[in-house]
């Protein structure tokens, strides 16, 4: 045989290398390097390869019982996905926090989730909504309340001939702090001026009659505006000299079950509770405002004294609210808001999907008012809200 280059010396054999190639080997000169196998090479078993072998593998010193059967699919969620007791192996079911098969019930929730999204389906996003609460729309009032918008039969002062019986335009405090007076130094239909919440009517004796102080009183407006009419006196009659009185307080009331000053409207559209004390007894209580849509709503709560009613309505505003009837116990009811989350749009169906910072829960949704209730993780300020639901 004839050779162009002889062989300069023998092959000689290193010390298995730590790179896989498709040889499963390397040479170098007349050096012979055995490469390890990998995942996508050929190759020889290394040390550490052996180790991990033996440790999935262990020692065994009987021989194979017989092949793997496949058994019926468990009911255990497990990190592989399934269980092989000696030679039976089962699938188990996927969960929320492994991997795993689709069981029969599983795959009867999800076509029965597709079939009832319909194609105009929508999500809708409600970011950290507050807690409920029992009187974070108005603070408690008494039952018993009869003076919340001041009023004054003027009969009872003077001659009694100045008979209209007055109210405040304004409720509480503010309007109990009106003070009128009348004296016989006017001419003519009289005049009616103002400092403050302080009146005093000037009238001329035998000429200014009880119909010109109630067209003054009705012509206040503006600032001025602080009373009115509420019942008109027999209006031909002319005052004299002992028709005059001193400044006199508004007392008493009228409106009494309304409840008064100002409302908080709700952190965003939801329904609303009413929290009864054990001693009310002043009846339903009714509350007017406007829902998602800016259109009007009221409700009513059917009284429960020492329970909490919850309402079904949604509310955006809160405007006003009034008991039934005054009381005989001065046992309170406060307005507070609840779990129940409008959406400005109308829902087409009562199915839906709801995902709670970013994990799906159980939802019952109205498509009636428009609107869902968590089912396990309600509202804590602190929560976002996804719900699918058709439109």
């Amino acid at each position: 045989m004839f050779h162009v280059n002889g062989n300069t010396a023998d092959v000689t054999l290193a010390a298995v290398g730590a790179v896989p190639n498709a040889n499963g080997a390397s040479l170098t000169g007349q050096q012979l390097t055995l490469q390890p196998a990998s995942a996508d090479q050929p190759g020889v078993m290394t040390a550490s390869d052996k180790s991990k072998l033996d440790a999935v593998t262990g020692t065994h010193t009987g021989s194979n019982t017989g092949d793997v059967t496949l058994a019926a699919m468990g009911s255990t969620a497990n990190a592989n996905g399934a269980t092989l007791t000696a030679q039976a192996l089962n699938l188990q079911p996927a969960s929320a926090a492994y991997a795993g098969a689709m069981s029969a019930a599983h795959y009867t929730k999800l076509d029965a989730m597709s079939s009832q999204l319909a194609a105009a389906a929508r999500a809708f996003f409600v970011e950290n909504p507050a807690a409920k609460g029992a009187n974070n729309v108005h603070a408690n009032f008494a039952g018993n309340t009869a003076s919340v918008k001041a009023e004054k039969e003027l009969a009872g002062l003077g001659d009694g001939k100045l008979d209209t019986v007055i109210d405040a335009t304004t409720a509480g405090a503010a309007g109990n702090s009106i003070t009128l007076a009348a004296t016989a130094d006017g001419s003519g239909t009289g005049t009616l001026l103002r400092s403050g919440t302080a009146f005093v009517f000037h009238f001329e004796a035998g000429v200014t009659t009880v119909a010109n102080f109630e067209t003054l009183v009705a012509a206040l407006a503006g600032g001025d505006d602080l009373f009115g009419v509420k019942t008109g006196g027999t209006g031909g009659t002319a005052l004299v000299s002992g028709s005059a009185f001193v400044a006199t307080a508004l007392a008493g009331g009228i409106d009494g079950n309304a409840f008064p000053g100002a409302f908080t409207s709700p952190d965003v559209p939801r329904n609303l509770r009413i929290t009864f004390d054990a001693t009310w007894n002043a009846g339903d209580v009714n509350v007017v405002g406007t829902d998602q849509y800016n259109a009007a709503v009221n409700e009513t709560f059917a009284d429960n004294p020492g329970n909490v009613v919850v309402g079904t309505k949604i509310f955006k505003t809160v405007t006003s609210a009034t008991k039934e009837s005054v009381g005989g116990a001065a046992g309170p009811a406060s307005i507070g808001t609840g779990d129940k989350l409008g959406v400005a749009t109308p829902l087409s169906s009562a199915f839906g999907i709801l995902a709670v910072d970013g994990v799906t829960e159980p939802v019952t949704v109205d498509a009636t008012l428009d609107a869902f209730t968590p089912g396990t993780n309600v509202p804590n300020g602190a929560r976002d809200y996804v719900l699918v639901a058709n439109v």
